[in-house]
């Protein structure tokens, strides 16, 4: 009894110190979720315990009877542990349910962690073990057994598993000490008798003690290492048949250690030699070299109910002193989540998140693996580059909801068109790639048509409207001539729009030759060519003049700024060349910023000038794309609060048909600005048959009266009526009006006599460079026009 009491007082100042730190993070961690009273109240406790407990131990070795008291200083510690342990149980007063996960794990892995670490501090006398033991655990228990929750009555029946694991454990250990006390005392009286009969065999029996008292202690704490860890161990002898299992080996594998002991270790670890490739363990290299060696990658372990995980495995042997190996352990562990999220960040990488598709990566990477196929075996391929007709109808008129369930139905429905190996992708918006691996391009272009009957056939009903979704399709073929996978899609973009120019819901095959392919090509260059003009700045801003028809309001300075741009000569490009191009392909806000940039900083010098004196209305068109972007309206507003620009001297014009075609975002964008002083005139008025209808909607100061009606008002009194028209309708809504397209004296005298506010035209002026334009009050009286 003395040497286990002395062994319980050695060991004690370790358990009582981690068990004090251990209280004091959990206090740490609880401090935001817990009851503050109840938790002062708690570490409190447990402060005062541990000085008590303390207190006992230092008191022990001060006594000089402490050897022939053994009984009672056990005693005296175990009502130390007792009082330490009902502390640590009294800690589930503090736990509520509504904790974050975190903190609640915390408050149980503490409890289950300091009576896992009182096995090592106490089970030498186990009571003192048992003392702490029960009452820390046992009200956790039967507390959540209690709950009305599934998962907190499974952690109860856990934890009860648990304690008595423990239980076991600690009298296991218990043993092991006791039988370790009997078998040094046993071999002390051994060692006297052998001492007596012969004293030069004492240093033997020395060393033989010693050596077994580490090899139990070794053994010991191998086997609690061994069952504590969260990896997988398994160890086999020299026959690779399984000799041992921990608890997680036997969860991961299904079997139990009895059940597998003595079978090969191929058919309790069962491994998918497929899931990596190459051999599962290396034995011969492990057996030579010695050194633990690291599967690469991830395998699949067969468990044996059929069920399966992904594990790392290492794999060592196991050497006598001679180094010959007479075993090995292989350890490993379950990284399925691991592995099943690597591959959910490797689907949604290449993959289109809204339709499921492959996007427009992956299927370049396919495109370059076919054109390497066509160059180096000849294989014929082709890509197929597809674009939704009327889509922006769907998206206008329903919402992006509608359209994105339209594509989503496509994307299902198409696929079933394709062959096995063909390659189905979204590319953006509502452009589809397809890419037909070894097939003809008449087989080509036979499935495109089924595809473009497919989709035209396809009736889209979204809130009761129905909706009828066409689809334009350009064919490029890959061949050993192909030049890059940037070349091929480019090619196939452009034979798309020839086909949307050719009339949409048609399939048109890339031919350099051609004189459609050759102008989208042809156009393409030229996007190009727009878009270092802008990186170069070589876009020039021209003027030209607006005068009242009355010459009332000719000393102010009015007109409309109109684009250029110069090649890489110098030569100016008139705008009709360039910009369809740049609408086409998404260049307009690029040109739209700066054509308002620049003329809102000589706008703001031509201001400074005069000393805030110039009155006067300067006008810049706008595209349909720029209208749409509320972007775009932001950096409109930056701009002019950046140039001080005067309220009611800038007008934008906006055409008819983009106002109506983007009617909502250009009544948003319109009120948002006219809230800033910018003004708004509606350019190519009367070209479209809802002209009317739209206007009362739309909050615009000046209607430009489309320039087909003014060209022939002398000679067609069809036209000059509609000009009257449009000009009565302007005044009845207190709009002015501005004529284009006036040519000569003629058309300025039939303005006059209708009441047209204002006009413009080569017989007014001509653009000229903006340099040029000098503005001053005294300027720009209306110039005679010749009759």
């Amino acid at each position: 009894m003395p040497g286990k009491v002395q062994l319980l007082i050695r060991h004690s100042p370790v358990g009582i110190g981690a068990a004090f730190l251990v209280a004091l993070l959990e206090t740490m961690v609880l401090w935001e979720v817990a009851d503050r009273g109840l938790l002062l109240l708690w570490i409190g406790s447990v402060a005062v315990a541990t000085l008590l407990r303390m207190g006992v131990i230092v008191s022990y070795w001060r006594s000089p009877q402490a050897g022939s008291q053994a009984r009672r200083w056990a005693w005296r510690i175990c009502l130390g542990n007792l009082f330490s342990g009902l502390i640590w149980g009294s800690s589930i007063l503090m736990f509520d349910p509504n904790w974050p996960m975190p903190q609640q794990v915390v408050l149980v892995l503490a409890v289950a962690g300091l009576t896992a670490g009182a096995i090592s501090a106490y089970a030498v006398v186990y009571p003192a073990f048992l003392a702490i033991h029960l009452p820390a655990l046992l009200p956790l228990v039967s507390w959540f057994l209690v709950q009305g929750i599934p998962e907190y009555q499974l952690l109860g029946v856990i934890l009860f598993i648990y304690t008595a694991g423990l239980i076991v454990i600690g009298h296991t250990h218990y043993h092991y000490i006791q039988r370790s006390l009997q078998l040094a005392m046993d071999n002390e009286q051994l060692v006297g008798q052998l001492t007596e009969a012969n004293g030069n065999l004492e240093s033997e029996v020395r060393q033989k003690q010693q050596a077994m008292e580490e090899l139990g202690e070794e053994k010991e704490r191998a086997q609690v290492t061994l069952h504590s860890i969260a990896d997988g161990v398994i160890t086999t002898d020299q026959w690779d048949q399984v000799l041992s299992m921990n608890a997680v080996a036997e969860q991961l594998t299904g079997w139990t250690t009895d059940d597998a002991r003595g079978k090969p270790l191929a058919q309790v670890f069962r491994i998918d030699p497929e899931s990596n490739g190459g051999p599962v363990l290396e034995e011969r290299r492990c057996r030579t070299t010695g050194k633990l060696h690291d599967v690469l990658g991830n395998r699949v372990l067969h468990r044996r109910d059929g069920d399966r995980f992904y594990v790392k495995i290492s794999r060592s042997p196991i050497r006598s002193l001679d180094g010959k190996g007479f075993g090995h352990v292989i350890v490993f562990h379950d990284v399925t989540d691991q592995q099943e999220m690597t591959e959910r960040l490797s689907f949604q990488a290449s993959h289109d998140v809204l339709t499921g598709l492959i996007n427009r990566l992956e299927f370049e990477r396919f495109v370059e693996h076919a054109l390497y196929s066509a160059k180096t075996t000849g294989t014929l391929h082709c890509v197929c580059y597809a674009d939704l007709d009327q889509f922006k109808i769907v998206n206008d008129t329903c919402g992006h909801v509608a359209g994105d369930e339209l594509l989503r139905r496509l994307a299902g429905g198409l696929p079933s068109l394709l062959r096995e190996n063909d390659v189905f992708a979204r590319l953006g918006g509502d452009e589809f790639g397809i890419l037909l691996e070894n097939c003809s391009l008449d087989d080509t272009i036979e499935f495109c048509e089924r595809l473009r009957r497919y989709v035209r056939e396809h009736r889209f009903v979204w809130n009761d409207r129905v909706f009828e979704i066409g689809i334009s399709i350009g064919i490029v073929e890959i061949t050993d001539r192909s030049e890059s996978v940037a070349s091929i899609l480019s090619a196939a973009d452009i034979a798309c729009y020839a086909a949307k120019d050719l009339g949409r819901d048609q399939v048109h095959v890339y031919q350099r030759a051609d004189s459609e392919s050759g102008r989208r090509h042809s156009e393409i260059e030229l996007v190009s060519e727009i878009t270092r003009a802008i990186k170069d700045d070589r876009l020039v801003l021209f003027f030209q003049d607006i005068v009242a028809t009355n010459g009332s309001g000719n000393r102010l300075l009015h007109g409309e700024v109109l684009v250029r741009m110069r090649d890489e000569t110098g030569g100016l490009v008139q705008p009709g060349l360039f910009l369809p191009a740049a609408e086409r392909y998404n260049l307009m806000q690029s040109i739209d910023l700066w054509v308002i940039r620049n003329t809102f900083a000589w706008w703001s010098e031509q201001c400074a000038a005069h000393a805030g004196a110039l009155q006067g209305l300067v006008s810049i068109n706008l595209s349909g794309s720029s209208i749409g972007s509320e972007s775009f309206q932001d950096k409109v507003v930056a701009l002019a609060e950046e140039y001080d620009i005067i309220a009611g001297t800038i007008c934008f014009e906006i055409t008819e048909t983009a106002a109506i075609s983007n009617f909502d975002s250009a009544t948003r964008f319109m009120k948002r600005l006219r809230a800033a002083g910018v003004k708004f005139a509606l350019d190519d008025f009367g070209s479209g048959l809802s002209s009317f209808a739209y206007l009362k909607n739309l909050p615009v100061d000046y209607l430009k009266i489309d320039g087909s009606f003014v060209r022939d008002i002398v000679d067609d009194p069809v036209d000059r009526e509609m000009v009257r028209a449009i000009h009565q309708l302007g005044r009845v809504m207190g709009i002015e009006t501005i004529a284009e397209f006036v040519e000569n004296g003629h058309i300025l005298q039939h303005l006059e006599q209708i009441g047209v506010d204002y006009a413009q035209g080569y017989g007014i002026a001509r653009p000229r460079p903006i340099a040029e334009v000098t503005a001053s009050p005294d300027c720009l009286p209306l110039r005679e026009l010749e009759v």
